[in-house]
């Protein structure tokens, strides 16, 4: 059986998708399979790829109709074979020649089922560069309480993870921004235990145009559903302590996008508010909220 499969899912971009392929062709790890499904609108990502010679090692499908994010992602990992599974997106690659053999020998000597390591990001529009490291500290709360990934994603995207194939896993539809962090919380919740690596393995693009963070990062409609779902999704396995901890998160989104009622919630499309305590402090803090503005426009009236 195949060790590892890379899962790259596409759409219409090809300036950086050539880099994944070569970062590919140069791993000294060699027992992979590669996946691709394209969602693209052109023939540019199959004209690309018939340039590289994987032989065997490929399988390219054409999605009949384009499925998005995740549906594509989904549809990639259906087919790998793989014990593991590697996505990358289609502007992310490989840093070193070893990466995906550091990955493959961490995971298999610690004899866990999920790995992430740090990054090199580049920023597409500046070409400026950085380091991405979660922290030690991150690291510690992570293994105490897979939960404070709901504050905040430090895994990284996916291209940043190698992972046990499990089919009953996969990502959740409903969720584009916090996609991945759901998909974390499901799978280490199933799947007690992960490993990490200092070690820079993978370039990831941010700040492009085509990006989801570029999409999404300031888009209430998505930013208020996904976290408010994401919540639903995770309240049945949490204490009253961690349950507060989040509406106060959550009481904090909506104040950033000025929210100051049930009815705009659920014009939102959130379908389940946090109980009691929740509403209680949403409509106390909405209350001075609007007195704010009452008297910041009184204030304005008489200069």
């Amino acid at each position: 059986m195949t060790k590892i499969s890379i899962c790259i899912p596409v759409y219409n971009q090809t300036k950086f998708l050539e880099k994944t392929l070569k970062s590919i062709q140069e791993q000294t790890f060699s027992e992979y399979q590669i996946v691709i499904t394209d969602d693209s609108t052109n023939s540019d990502v199959l004209n690309l790829i018939s340039r590289f010679d994987f032989k065997e090692k490929l399988i390219y499908v054409r999605n009949s109709e384009r499925l998005g994010s995740p549906k594509n992602w989904n549809k990639c990992i259906s087919i790998a074979t793989g014990t593991y599974i590697k996505i990358m997106h289609h502007d992310d690659w490989f840093t070193n020649s070893d990466s995906l053999q550091l990955l493959y020998s961490t995971i298999t000597a610690e004899n866990t089922n999920f790995i992430f390591s740090d990054a090199k990001v580049i920023m597409a529009n500046s070409y400026s560069e950085t380091t991405y490291k979660p922290g030690l500290e991150k690291i510690k709360l992570l293994r105490k309480n897979l939960n404070v990934l709901f504050y905040g994603n430090f895994i990284g995207a996916p291209s940043m993870t190698l992972y046990r194939r499990d089919s009953e896993i996969i990502f959740d539809h409903n969720l584009k921004w916090l996609v991945d962090v759901d998909f974390y919380i499901r799978y280490l919740r199933k799947h007690p235990g992960f490993s990490y690596t200092e070690r820079t393995l993978l370039t990831i693009v941010s700040d492009a145009d085509h990006t989801v963070t570029a999409i999404c990062e300031d888009d209430k409609e998505i930013l208020i559903y996904e976290n408010f779902y994401l919540y639903s999704k995770l309240k049945k396995k949490l204490n009253i302590f961690e349950k507060i901890k989040m509406a106060y998160f959550l009481l904090h989104l909506t104040r950033r996008f000025n929210i100051t009622s049930i009815g705009e919630l659920k014009t939102l499309g959130v379908a389940d508010i946090p109980s009691i305590y929740f509403l209680l402090i949403f409509r106390l803090s909405s209350a001075r909220f609007n007195l704010g503005k009452l008297r910041n426009r009184y204030i304005k009236s008489r200069n």
